[in-house]
């Protein structure tokens, strides 16, 4: 099985935009004194935590009927938060997720996340509102197979880790992590600090 889905950033699922009428958007030129996630953040280049989203997704496909599933992902994924608002994104990292049916057949799912992204993400307090993003470069390929042969089918998904300008993210951050959770969102994406 192969097929291409055009996305906007991997990151979070595509959920539906969460209104945040009546909250005042701290954009990077803001003079008030910044505190809390929005003086966390920016300034700063993250890496995707891929053994921590490996977890998240195996525990995901357990719950979900896959107990002997196994997830590795290869690769890095790096997002440049300057001090402005102007968000840079750079993936190129592979998820294969290995399952072991009742007759001892193993299906096996490869994502492919590649490309480069960007866009503006506003801060209101621990909410990042992404606006006006590009990422006419970036796609996820998947493949499948069992016991090696091409497979037009497979019998499960992975949840969607594509972040877009229609969701917002509630977020966390500390010296060294930051994490994103799209609202209503499964998975959770850790970033390590780089510097």
């Amino acid at each position: 099985m192969t097929h291409q889905r055009r996305a906007l950033v991997a990151v979070m699922p595509a959920l539906l935009l969460v209104s945040l009428s009546g909250c005042s958007l701290l954009s990077s030129a803001t003079t008030t004194p910044v505190t809390g996630v929005p003086a966390c953040v920016p300034g700063h280049t993250w890496t995707t935590d891929l053994k921590d989203l490996d977890g998240q997704l195996k525990k995901y496909l357990t719950t979900h009927g896959y107990p002997t599933a196994t997830v590795v992902s290869t690769g890095t994924q790096t997002l440049n938060w300057p001090a402005s608002d102007n968000v840079t994104v750079a993936t190129d990292y592979t998820t294969v997720v290995s399952v072991t049916n009742a007759d001892a057949t193993i299906t096996k799912l490869s994502e492919v996340h590649q490309g480069a992204s960007s866009g503006t993400i506003y801060l209101n307090g621990s909410i990042a509102v992404p606006r006006n993003w590009v990422a006419s470069s970036f796609t996820v390929k998947a493949t499948a197979d069992v016991n090696g042969v091409a497979s037009k089918t497979v019998p499960f998904t992975l949840p969607n880790t594509v972040l877009n300008d229609e969701v917002a993210l509630d977020l966390t951050c500390n010296s060294t992590t930051m994490t994103m959770l799209g609202h209503s969102a499964v998975m959770t994406i850790k970033w390590d600090r780089a510097k």
